[in-house]
């Protein structure tokens, strides 16, 4: 009953809130009295030009505006040629429903009329043949807002929950602030931490590859790219904010984003650092900055791969982490031949991580046991990363380009764990153990490119030359007790062991491109690519027995890598305005060699493959393509799977390599789906990718009769991959509410080796949400949504294996401008886990809360309240599956805390001093 009361209230709210709004209708026409087909039209209020309502005239230049309250008005038409058309109108009780109004001729530019001309109107949204473009001044924004705040404004334009943007359905890859990056190529880096006050346009294009821009033929190959146009006086000044917090249990943080720029350079500085969990820079984030110079090992933005699969380290949000983290970004144009891109960051982060893990293991003879484990992790890293890009055009016909990146890495770790397995209710054995593992890594990338292009336009040659050189040590000291126990007796084993390993590194690359058109939409390429990849590997191991330090010959080896590849290719691409082919092949010849001591045992292996190449794609109209891509790749073994150096830091789980692997050889084929509706702002999105590998690697395990695994790295006769997802969203525009699905498959199919049973594990992992929010963002901002995930397992020879388990996440996010002064905000996530293999169920309800108070003159400082985990359920959970077994993960995490803040507004202009301006 109470539900039927509550649906009548808010169906009669509802029809209230309708009754009392208009909708407008109209037409738009060319000097010859035609219909305008694409033009835009908004409602803005009279009083400070903030959009109300928009529409897209559609085939015969007819629009329709949803419902607007009572209200003064101007209307306001615009189209590529023609002057801006306005109209002053006013909604009263009187006017009818819908207000339709006469037809609108538009004039030319040439044309225009004196009187026609309304300087001080404002254009929200024009559509510039390929750009789309939003004036930012006409969507209001909080006082200090970032730009990811605007976005979410912005018609067309999605911002999800991880920060993520999508415009007209597709994601975005690359956001530039007036043409330049910004921290590299992470879209998030400039719109969470950008104010939108200091933005005058968004510009939304495909932006043509590299390739293309400079030699003026299009290869098919395109990003989703956002343009930030600043405002002219943020153009030369300062601004940014700053930020200083403190809380309960003594959480804090400290921020600030300080910006110079002027007509030759950029200068931005992000500075972050709290023990509330907020690491500052991503994973993400720091391989951006890295470009091709990156390492793969340490902790905090890298994860340190030991042999066994096990990452050591932290992703930065398990456990309580303490971080720091320092970037600036310069940007600077020597004149019109000589720029300078560039970015130095360094990140820390200290971290406490108790972790805890229960695992259900199967075996080929249908039985199965359990396994346990806990660990106590204090983990420090240190970064640093320096990138560069010098860019110099040496005439208009070509350039040279050097590129630089630097990484240093510091680490220690320190881990306490103990690891246990189970018949039943009996143990059957158990280790307890402990590790300091510190390390100091450096990676250096040096790239230099030189392009000319020719008269003949098309008609081009390219070159580069590439060398990466470095070094990852690290030393290891360790203790393990290791027990196994029999009926009438216990074995137990001591293992007390330095372990110093050292890896060089040094690679290098050159490669020579050329393209010849055949005519206006057809040309051929051809390159030539040679890479060669060196590691050399020194392994020590040294026991200590008796408190003497005794060299352990057995386990320590040297070993060299040396994989050098040549390709030969060639291809044929067509592109026209709307469809657009490339098919090609390459030739690889591969060689790899190796050198195990002191076994003087040597590996080489040769491969000499065609990998065929092809693409297609065809637009359909404005927003609506669909492309397909169908491309081989070889991939060589890593060092840790070739090495034969055995890794028994946890003595129940021996790993070791296998230098007789070969590489994997992968088919790999997509077809992407775009649809996007300007006229209904409706989307839809289709994906489907395929991957075939033949001679996959997998890690074979075998299980001895007291639960002791020994792994190592085999290749399988072929492994399938298949990912599809489709997203659908549109408005309800009586409503003013829009809503969003997504459903996301993967399906796999591979081998699985244990104790020498071949089984074939079929997986299937399905992940649908459903979001519904509301359209208007002036007052409040309502996401009400759910996502389900679906995981099951099935192998061929027992269905004893078989496995599944099925996660929830009911989400609600709010946000309310109570008045001019006051915001408050609201989180809630209920997170439900289901699986028969695991008897209780971590289900929490996360939920965080802020209250904010603008002060000062102009809205410049703001006072704020923040709540984390009011009820305080915060742990981190993950279940997931594998090969034999499934298992529930559980971490520790920052439970509930407050904590007040206050941030600061700042700008400076060129002839004013300091001066602060009031946010939109």
């Amino acid at each position: 009953m109470r539900l039927h009361l509550w649906g009548l209230l808010l169906l009669g709210l509802s029809t209230s809130a309708l009754s009392q709004r208009v909708a407008i209708q109209g037409k738009l026409l060319d000097e010859n009295n035609e219909g305008l087909v694409g033009a835009t039209v908004t409602l803005q209020n009279q009083s400070d030009s903030v959009m109300v309502a928009f529409s897209v005239t559609d085939s015969e230049g007819n629009f329709s505006m949803e419902k607007a309250p009572k209200g003064d008005y101007v209307l306001v038409g615009s189209f590529i040629g023609y002057e801006p058309l306005t109209q002053q109108l006013s909604i009263t009780d009187q006017t009818p429903e819908p207000y339709v109004l006469q037809p609108k001729k538009m004039s030319p530019k040439d044309q225009v009329l004196s009187e026609v001309v309304v300087g001080s109107e404002r254009i929200p949204i024009t559509l510039k043949q390929d750009t789309i473009e939003y004036d930012a001044q006409a969507f209001k924004t909080n006082p200090n807002a970032s730009v990811e705040e605007l976005l979410k404004r912005l018609p067309g334009m999605e911002v999800q929950r991880d920060g993520t943007i999508k415009a007209q359905g597709e994601k975005v890859q690359k956001v530039l602030v007036d043409g330049k990056e910004f921290f590299g190529n992470d879209p998030k880096m400039a719109t969470k931490n950008l104010p939108a006050d200091a933005i005058d346009k968004v510009q939304v294009f495909d932006k043509k590859s590299e390739f293309a821009e400079f030699a003026g033929i299009d290869d098919g190959n395109e990003q989703k790219t956002i343009n930030l146009a600043l405002k002219e006086d943020k153009k030369d000044g300062t601004f940014g904010k700053i930020t200083g917090a403190y809380g309960t249990d003594n959480r804090f943080q400290a921020k600030a984003n300080i910006n110079r720029f002027n007509a030759q350079s950029q200068l931005s500085y992000i500075g972050n650092y709290n023990n509330i969990n907020q690491p500052g820079f991503t994973i993400g984030d720091y391989l951006s900055f890295a470009g091709g110079g990156g390492f793969s090992s340490g902790g905090g933005s890298f994860s340190l791969e030991v042999p066994n699969g096990i990452s050591v380290g932290n992703s930065g949000q398990d456990g309580v982490i303490t971080s720091t983290a320092t970037g600036i970004n310069f940007n600077r144009d020597f004149g019109k031949k000589l720029e300078l891109r560039s970015n130095y960051i360094f990140s820390s982060s200290v971290g406490d991580v108790q972790r805890q893990v229960n695992r259900t293991n199967f075996l080929e003879d249908g039985s199965q046991y359990s396994s346990k484990s806990t660990s106590n992790q204090d983990n420090r890293n240190f970064n640093h990363n320096l990138s560069t890009r010098l860019k110099y055009e040496l005439d208009p016909s070509q350039d040279i380009t050097l590129k630089t990146n630097i990484g240093i890495i510091d680490r220690r770790y320190l881990i306490e764990n103990e690891n246990s397995n189970y018949r039943g209710e009996s143990i059957q054995n158990q280790t307890i153990g402990s590790s300091e593992s510190t390390g100091d890594d450096y990676s250096i990338n040096l790239t230099g490119s030189y392009r000319k292009k020719f008269k003949k336009a098309g008609r081009t040659i390219s070159g580069s030359l590439e060398t990466t050189f470095g070094n990852t040590n690290n030393r290891s000291d360790i203790l393990a007790i290791s027990d196994v126990f029999y009926p009438d007796s216990t074995i137990r084993t001591t293992l007390i062991q330095d372990q110093i390993s050292d890896n060089n590194v040094l690679n290098y690359s050159g490669q020579l491109s050329y393209t010849e058109p055949l005519s206006t939409y057809n040309y051929l390429d051809f390159q030539v690519v040679r890479r060669n990849f060196n590691n050399g590997v020194i392994s020590d191991y040294y026991d200590l027995i008796n408190n003497e330090r005794v060299y352990n010959a057995a386990l320590s080896r040297s070993f060299t890598k040396d994989y050098v590849y040549e390709v030969y290719s060639a291809g044929y691409n067509f592109n026209k305005k709307k469809f657009s082919l490339a098919a090609g092949v390459k030739y690889q010849t591969s060689e790899l060699t190796g050198e195990i001591t002191p076994e003087s045992v040597t590996v080489q292996q040769e491969f000499n493959r065609f990998l065929p190449n092809a693409r297609a794609g065809y637009e359909f109209g404005n927003g609506k393509d669909i492309k397909f891509s169908y491309r081989t790749n070889l991939k060589e073994p890593s060092l840790q799977q070739l090495q034969p150096t055995v890794n028994n830091n946890d003595p129940l789980r021996i790993y070791q390599g296998n230098p007789n692997l070969n590489p994997e050889y992968a088919h790999e084929a997509s077809l992407n789906f775009i649809w996007f509706d300007q006229f209904s702002f409706t989307n839809f999105f289709a994906f489907v990718q395929g991957v075939y590998t033949n001679n996959k690697i997998v890690t074979a395990s075998s299980i001895d009769d007291n639960l002791v695994q020994y792994s190592q790295p085999i290749n399988t006769d072929y492994d399938l991959l298949l990912t599809g997802s489709w997203n659908f969203g549109r408005p309800i525009k009586p409503l003013k509410i829009k809503y969003n699905i997504r459903h996301q498959i993967t399906y796999n199919e591979g081998f699985v080796y244990l104790n020498n049973v071949e089984n074939i594990a079929n997986r299937w992992d399905h992940s649908m949400t459903f979001k519904v929010e509301n359209r208007s963002k002036e007052h409040f901002d309502l996401v009400v949504g759910s996502k389900v995930q679906l995981n099951t397992t099935s192998y061929s020879e027992s269905e004893l294996y078989d496995q599944g388990f099925t996660n929830y996440d009911h989400f609600v996010d709010l946000s309310v401008n109570l008045g001019i002064k006051w915001i408050i905000k609201s989180s809630i996530d209920r997170l439900t886990y289901s699986s028969e293999d695991f008897s209780t169920q971590p289900n929490r309800t996360l939920w965080r809360a802020e209250l904010s108070r603008f002060i000062l003159k102009g809205d410049r400082g703001e006072l704020k309240l923040v709540a984390f985990d009011l009820l305080n359920q915060n742990i981190g959970v993950d279940q997931s599956s594998a090969a034999n077994y499934i298992q529930e993960e559980r971490v520790n995490s920052l439970g509930r805390y407050f904590l007040m803040s206050f941030t600061y507004s700042l700008s400076a202009f060129k002839g004013g001093g300091i001066h602060f301006e009031r946010g939109r």
